[in-house]
């Protein structure tokens, strides 16, 4: 009896060991299957990612003619082994036109056929060409650039083209999932995925942009890509792919996206090739380090330290003052001198504003009106000079790139003419137009356009009135041994 009773306790147990086992692969079963409805799920947004986007990119290609003996052209024949550079240097010619080819990404925003890249990828360029997705190839033309934060606007003769959306890039979260869409190394069409890794990133150097305020990424990002949409699961566009930072030339993890919001600040301008209005302040700042923010009784190092404040700007009026520490601008915090000059130029001039100071110790709050940047930010520095800085009978001139002063009896005397028949050149800077001409350090220049210039003082007037885009023209005594007093007419043009 014992033993029956036994049998059927073993049998219970091993019954309910299979119950228990069978459950436990049920429920792992169910949990694969749920992974794998998860998974699914995500592969279904990409796939709804990339048809909804894909459509509204484009693959730029540019051509731009180059001059003849252009450093490019001299670069590619220097590469080649000498039984092949001669060749190919008569197969240039002197007189064949040569030309320079790029590509890069654009993306439609428009249904009239305006799309959005970067302007390094259209710059210059004498023909520009679209590849829409649907393989069509269209010629462009350019509507508007704004070089200082690489944005441009080219257009395409189509319609009903499929558009991209915006979305607000303002909202975008470090960690959020994106997709990159471009025509890398040109493969037409291509789709990468990532993160946000980073906002805000104004402490990039890339030649040629002055505000910054990207977003880093890790989405694969590789040359061909620049101009293409940075866009959000929802499929909207939060940014426009602009750089990379790799040092093999190809994908390393960091790409960085300009925030479609500072697009969309400029846009109608760029679209109707408007000038580009930009925020103006009127002072020079500096990051704080933390031995300089203790020694001004600082709890931090967050903020801009004003060292100098252009006369009648903005900042003037306002009653800021040199060693004021600028915390915040319209209610938003102020962490370094980039945050502080992005906000600024974002800014509407005539937008008034206030400054939240820090002067020596206490919090202080200015109101101002935002004024009009100028086009020479350094001049505004100077006495609101135009072309420059007159101190003491020395004028800077900022447009030449020269310095020049008026001549003393002595100097006058010692060059054989007379006290007020010209001024001396005494600089001549690096980069300096007038170097193609042979002007040197000594020689004295006696007309600028029609006008004698016996002064310092007169040249910075008559140069006031002068542009170098619609030429200069100057007449030099050299004082050069080999042309000691021979008189020339110099002709400088911004090319």
């Amino acid at each position: 009896m014992t033993q029956i009773r036994n049998r059927r306790r073993v049998a219970l147990a091993l019954a309910a060991m299979a119950l228990l086992l069978g459950t436990a692969s049920a429920v792992r079963a169910e949990s694969n299957k749920t992974d794998l409805s998860v998974l699914q799920q995500f592969s279904r947004a990409f796939r709804a990612i990339a048809k909804s986007v894909t459509p509204s990119v484009v693959h730029i290609r540019t051509k731009q003619k180059v001059a003849v003996g252009d450093t490019t052209d001299e670069d590619f024949l220097r590469a080649l082994p000498p039984e092949l550079r001669e060749r190919f240097r008569k197969r240039l010619g002197p007189n064949q036109p040569r030309f320079r080819r790029a590509q890069g990404s654009g993306v439609i925003i428009r249904a009239n056929g305006i799309i959005l890249t970067n302007n390094h990828v259209v710059d210059g360029a004498d023909e520009i060409l679209v590849v829409l997705h649907d393989g069509r190839e269209l010629k462009a033309k350019k509507l508007g650039s704004d070089p200082k934060i690489d944005i441009a606007v080219i257009k395409v003769e189509a319609k009903g083209l499929k558009f991209a959306r915006f979305g607000d890039s303002d909202k975008v979260e470090v960690g959020d999932w994106v997709v990159a869409v471009g025509n890398p190394f040109g493969l037409t069409g291509t789709v990468t995925a990532g993160i946000i890794s980073a906002k805000g990133r104004s402490d990039v150097r890339i030649p040629g942009i002055e505000y910054a305020d990207f977003l880093q990424t890790d989405a694969a990002i590789n040359p061909g890509n620049s101009g293409g949409p940075l866009v959000n699961i929802k499929g909207e566009v939060i940014g426009v792919n602009t750089a990379i930072a790799s040092s093999v030339r190809g994908y390393q993890g960091i790409g960085f996206a300009i925030p479609i919001k500072m697009v969309i600040e400029e846009l109608e301008d760029l679209i109707a090739n408007r000038k580009i209005v930009r925020g103006y302040l009127g002072v020079a700042i500096q990051d704080l380090k933390e031995g300089l923010a203790r020694n001004l009784g600082l709890p931090n190092a967050k903020g801009a330290i004003v060292t100098q404040i252009a006369p009648k700007s903005p900042a003037e009026k306002s009653g800021l003052k040199v060693q004021d520490v600028i915390r915040t601008i319209g209610g938003k915090s102020v962490e370094n001198t980039k945050e502080l000059r992005n906000a600024v130029a974002r800014m509407r001039p005539e937008t008034k504003v206030a400054l939240g100071v820090v002067r020596n110790g206490k919090s202080v709050t200015l109101n101002l009106v935002i004024g009009h940047q100028p086009q020479d930010m350094l001049a505004a520095f100077d006495g609101g000079e135009t072309g420059g800085t007159l101190r003491k009978g020395e004028y800077v001139d900022k447009v030449l790139s020269i310095t020049v002063k008026s001549l003393t009896k002595e100097e006058a005397d010692k060059l054989g003419i007379a006290t007020g028949d010209g001024v001396l050149v005494t600089k001549i800077e690096p980069g300096s137009p007038v170097l193609d001409q042979e002007i040197a350090v000594g020689d004295v220049i006696q007309r600028v356009g029609d006008k004698a210039v016996g002064s310092a003082a007169a040249y910075r007037d008559v140069m006031k009135t002068q542009k170098l885009a619609a030429g200069i023209r100057l007449l030099v005594r050299s004082t050069l041994p080999a042309g000691g007093g021979v008189r020339r007419f110099l002709f400088f043009q911004k090319k």
